[in-house]
């Protein structure tokens, strides 16, 4: 009975302590107790030995404690009548949900090499033995959303388990969207955070009445946080987190070049770098030395200006005239990406076309309308394309009008191209004709569905035309190419990071289409600022809601989204929240008579032993 009081007692029958006053009754009933009387014996010397041993004890410590026991006697028997009784408070039992972060941070190690994910675990533990008392108690890990853990058996340790590695975002509002039910008077939410939550996030939390206790942090940490690219073509890296100076690099095409000296501040320090043309279209920034934490020490970059295009060139037999184009296209402007175009016939073309930025047909008359892309069509026809064919054969033809200020014609000098052998072509509705001819549209631009296509009416070859001997050949493929391939100035800036909220415009989807064609549905922010870029670095197509795919945006992303990273200790945790007590009342009757017990055996003793009156 911990922090026992007097006047916490109460008794069941208080009306029973009147009796206490029949106490000094005790006094009055020794007082008027029988005296001696005389006694005839039948010779004195037999008692000579004991009346002098009665004679040196004193009467009257015998008499005091005779009544001080038997008064003790009579008020332990009226209290335990009285039945005297104590209200203590006792804490219902309840239940504990213990959340452990294992956020893509938590991977971040200690001086020691412990992983600040292993001391989240150990702490879970130690919370969960110092609250099992309270009640039962499940645990369950965050990361991109709440999981939770079967420990699978009484005494288990959660370190046995088969846990996922750290990874993911740490989704605050996952947490408490999953475990608001959770908190009620008999059950309480506790979230281990081993980093401080931002201070919205721990108003949200707090708000829904979960605990935040720290659990451990890892070695002083900085990443890079975001990098936006400026007007002038340079980048600039916003770098946060703490420790000693660092170095950035970038590493890409065989080259790791140092780009600035940096030293990490809570608050964020800025860099600002040029890249070197030696690193290549995807360079890779990173820092140096690499802290417990490497995931936010790189930072993997997409530069589609430097980027060639992924041509496809698709044909039933030899094109050296555009095969000739292309290589010094690529020797002398650096446009085309050979690694990944490719040249295939046309039986297999149309599952490879989204892996394509463009496609060229060369001298096809498909069955089939185009499928959605970017097409160049040399002397190629398709149904649904805006032009049809109007005659069996081909002949001679000539060039007969042009629009001298578009792109694609700027060199042509429509007396130097010769057409001697074309199909007779009519041109429909839609159909933006650049030059027109004898033998119908010879240089056109259009869209078909999903499909983007420029079209030139003679195959590349100078059996049909004088085309490909003019110096305007070149400058016409080199436009039709970079038109459909996008320019893509629009791409910028390059890099998205972690402080940047994608906004989608009007008349667009949420949904990007990545350079293998693959759709990817973007997921809204919790604060709806916006939506969550995907995590895979590349080039991708806004995909419209409606418009044709000439306004589609392209954008280009390296994304630094780690929003699980190691933060700020936390220096403060919650108290953990209470379950409701009641008032339980327990009786002191029995102790009383235990008491009443003694005190009448040492009455009896006294008696008996001691002769006591």
């Amino acid at each position: 009975m911990n922090g026992f009081r007097i006047d916490d007692l109460q008794f069941a029958h208080p009306e029973w302590l009147r009796g206490l006053y029949g106490l000094p009754l005790i006094v009055l009933l020794y007082l008027l107790r029988r005296r001696a009387s005389r006694l005839v014996v039948p010779h004195l010397v037999l008692w000579e030995d004991v009346l002098r041993a009665r004679r040196r004890r004193a009467p009257w410590r015998r008499l005091l404690v005779s009544i001080l026991l038997q008064m003790l006697i009579f008020a332990v028997a009226i209290l335990a009548v009285a039945d005297p009784c104590r209200d203590t408070v006792v804490p219902e039992p309840g239940h504990t949900v213990i959340v452990m972060d294992r956020s893509l941070g938590t991977a971040a190690r200690g001086p020691d090499g412990e992983s600040v994910a292993s001391v989240v675990v150990r702490e879970a533990e130690r919370l969960a033995e110092q609250v099992a008392a309270e009640g039962t108690v499940s645990v369950g890990i965050l990361a991109d959303e709440v999981m939770p853990l079967d420990p699978g058996g009484p005494g288990r340790s959660l370190a046995t388990l088969p846990l996922p590695e750290p990874a993911g975002a740490r989704d605050i509002a996952a947490l408490v969207r999953s475990t608001r039910s959770l908190v009620t008077p008999h059950s309480r939410v506790v979230y281990l955070a081993p980093f401080r939550p931002s201070d919205a996030e721990l108003t949200e939390l707090r708000r829904a009445g979960i605990a935040v206790l720290g659990a451990g942090a890892g070695t002083p940490n900085a990443g890079i946080v975001s990098v936006r690219r400026t007007e002038h073509g340079t980048l600039e890296l916003r770098i946060v987190g703490e420790g000693g100076p660092r170095t950035v690099f970038a590493r890409g095409a065989g080259d790791r070049v140092p780009l600035a000296e940096v030293v990490p501040t809570p608050a964020g320090t800025t860099a600002t770098v040029t890249l070197p043309a030696g690193v290549g279209a995807r360079p890779t920034l990173e820092l140096d030395p690499r802290d417990g934490f490497p995931e936010d020490d790189l930072a993997p970059l997409v530069l589609p200006e430097r980027e060639g295009l992924a041509v496809l060139v698709v044909a039933d037999r030899p094109t050296p005239w555009l095969d000739a184009f292309l290589e010094g296209w690529q020797r002398s402007e650096g446009r085309l990406d050979v690694a990944r175009s490719a040249r295939v016939d046309s039986a297999a073309y149309r599952d490879l076309v989204p892996r394509y930025d463009v496609v060229v047909l060369v001298g096809l008359e498909l069955g089939l309308p185009l499928p959605p892309g970017r097409f160049l069509l040399l002397g190629s026809l398709a149904p649904d394309l805006g032009v049809a064919r109007t005659g069996a054969a081909g002949g001679a033809a000539e060039a007969l009008k042009t629009r001298r200020e578009d792109p694609l014609v700027r060199a042509l000098d429509l007396s130097e191209w010769k057409i001697h052998r074309m199909l007779p072509l009519e041109a429909r509705a839609g159909l933006d004709v650049v030059v027109d001819g004898s033998a119908g549209p010879l240089v056109a631009r259009g869209v078909s569905g999903e499909a983007r296509f420029v079209m030139v009416g003679v195959e590349p070859d100078p059996v049909a035309s004088t085309l490909p001997l003019l110096p305007a050949w070149p400058l016409l493929v080199d436009a039709a190419l970079t038109e459909l391939g996008g320019v893509r100035d629009e791409a910028r800036p390059v890099v998205l990071g972690i402080e940047t909220a994608f906004r989608i415009l009007p008349g667009e989807s949420a949904t990007l289409e990545s350079e293998r064609g693959e759709q990817v549905e973007l997921v809204p922010l919790p604060d709806g600022t916006g939506h969550r870029l995907p995590s895979r670095p590349g080039r991708y197509r806004v995909v419209p809601g409606g418009a044709g795919p000439e306004s589609a945006r392209t954008i280009a992303l390296a994304v630094l989204d780690h929003p699980g990273r190691p933060g700020a200790a936390m220096s403060t945790s919650d108290p953990l929240p209470r379950f409701p007590t009641r008032n339980e009342r327990r009786s002191l009757r029995v102790p009383l008579l235990f008491a009443l017990l003694s005190l009448l055996a040492a009455e009896f003793l006294l008696y008996t032993r001691l002769h006591s009156d």
